[in-house]
């Protein structure tokens, strides 16, 4: 049996020969990307129209920080995006195992190297929880982010977000998610975990969910940060780093020097 060290090892060697190639470190730019999602900016601000509109309408509730681990763009990294597509839903259990493979590559990498930046001057992280599928009791099975969520700190104490009513829209829905008594929240500061950002609107309702059940900070960790090439300021944000490849020491809640190493 392999001990302890040399588990951690041989994921560190596959993060490493696995993720250079395929992901892409977000950019936190002010007047380039929104400093809170990284997302390509249309105007000279810090935060994308969204961002700003949730910041603004809702301050203190809205997760402290979001931390992007890679751009998911067809035009730019196509694997990841079809990776974030079929580790869930390919009928094709190879497939899905490959796809589950890469995505929990990164999520090791972020667990092992910059988890801990999350806690740089304020309280530590000790819980996490699972953004639930948009319609109530659609993966009876469990969602398959349980299995990317087993490479979290294992010091993280899982919260039971549950959905209680479906939706649809793009907008902030806390009132459709519950979170039973006798969770690890109030006072707590609690990651919120999510394979995928679009719109952000799914994982700011789990954040506004856990401050209401009270959480005393939020922060969101999505694997994905998913971008319309469409989208006019999205071209010009890929050909800033279309040619760089993905670096494990760049911090993903910093955007460049990594607080604790």
């Amino acid at each position: 049996m392999k001990s302890a060290e040399e588990v951690q090892e041989n994921r560190r060697r596959r993060a490493n020969s696995i993720l250079p190639s395929l992901m892409h470190n977000p950019i936190r730019d002010g007047g380039t990307t929104c400093l809170s999602c990284t997302g390509p900016l249309d105007y000279d601000k810090n935060l994308c129209n969204r961002c700003l509109e949730w910041f603004s309408n809702a301050a203190t509730l809205i997760a402290d920080v979001v931390v992007p681990l890679t751009y998911a763009i067809p035009e730019a990294n196509p694997q990841t995006r079809h990776d974030l597509r079929q580790y869930k839903d390919d009928r094709n259990p190879l497939v899905r195992a490959n796809a589950t493979l890469r995505l929990s590559a990164l999520t090791w990498h972020f667990s092992a190297y910059h988890s801990s930046c999350l806690s740089v001057g304020v309280e530590p992280v000790t819980a996490f929880a699972l953004v639930p599928s948009k319609r109530v009791n659609s993966r009876a099975d469990g969602h398959p982010l349980l299995e990317l969520a087993k490479f979290l700190p294992p010091t993280w104490q899982r919260v039971d977000v549950t959905r209680i009513d479906d939706v649809d829209s793009r907008s902030l829905a806390p009132s459709s998610l519950s979170i039973p008594n006798f969770q690890p929240v109030m006072g707590a500061h609690v990651v919120v975990f999510e394979d995928s950002w679009v719109t952000g609107a799914a994982a700011q309702s789990v954040a506004l969910a856990l401050r209401n059940a009270g959480a005393s900070r939020v922060s969101i960790v999505v694997i994905g940060r998913i971008l319309n090439y469409d989208w006019w300021p999205t071209p010009a944000l890929v050909d800033k780093f279309k040619d760089k490849t993905w670096n494990g020491t760049l911090c993903p809640v910093t955007g460049g020097a990594c607080p604790v190493l």
